[in-house]
């Protein structure tokens, strides 16, 4: 069975800029992991995304929750 809808590849940026609160992590991080095969997970509270170039609505910009469309 084939196909009458014809999708088209197109490139599309995203610029997504992430940045975290080392101060914050060290601050709540109490006994970090020294191996870096097991690392220590860090919480959203500490991050903070913004992006751009996106296909649509961005959601949760300045948060740790960014929602977006590539």
């Amino acid at each position: 069975m084939t196909s009458d809808v014809t999708l088209l590849a197109t490139t599309q940026q995203v610029n997504i800029l992430v940045v975290i609160d080392t101060e914050y992590v060290k601050a709540i991080t109490k006994n970090p992991s020294k191996d870096w095969k097991t690392p220590t997970g860090i919480t959203h509270t500490g991050q903070f995304m913004l992006c751009t170039g996106s296909r649509g609505p961005v959601k949760g910009q300045g948060t740790g929750d960014l929602e977006f469309m590539a």
